[in-house]
């Protein structure tokens, strides 16, 4: 079973590493522009986050699901945003 997702893993690896350089320059520069967005908003996010371990005595336990959070509301954010620039030609 080991061996079969690893070869799995590997066939992948390859296949993603063939269709690497296939980004034209206008998928680039969206995605550079969706990057620099999902920084500014990650500053938002993490310091909101910040803003109650400071005041109070937080349980790690509840900023660490804070920051999962947070990281999965980037990732889906700058999906979203990818696709905005991407339909609106920017």
């Amino acid at each position: 079973m080991q061996y079969a997702i690893l070869a799995c893993m590997f066939v992948s690896l390859h296949i993603v590493k063939r269709n690497r350089d296939i980004f034209d320059e206008y998928a680039k520069e969206i995605l550079s522009k969706t990057d620099t967005i999902c920084f500014k908003l990650s500053y938002v996010i993490f310091g909101i986050l910040l803003l109650p371990c400071v005041m109070i005595n937080t349980n790690s336990i509840i900023i660490g699901y804070g920051i999962v959070g947070g990281l999965c509301i980037l990732t889906v954010l700058r999906s979203v945003i990818f696709c905005v620039l991407d339909s609106k030609g920017m």
